[in-house]
């Protein structure tokens, strides 16, 4: 299931979105879960923009 805050962020770029669509599901999953581990909230949205951003350019943040 999608955080709610993530599901928003994804809704303002319709790319993002579709593109993390797209991911499998183990890396839908371990992005999920890199959000989540965010201790403070400041974190969390900076996760939330990093994977939007980078679903927008069709590549998995957590990648090198």
């Amino acid at each position: 299931m999608i955080p709610e805050d993530l599901q928003q962020a994804l809704r303002s770029c319709p790319v993002a979105k579709r593109n993390f669509e797209a991911f499998n599901n183990s890396t839908k999953k371990t992005l999920l879960t890199w959000i989540g581990s965010a201790r403070r909230n400041v974190t969390r949205e900076k996760r939330i923009q990093k994977v939007v951003g980078a679903a927008a350019e069709d590549r998995n943040p957590l990648s090198r």
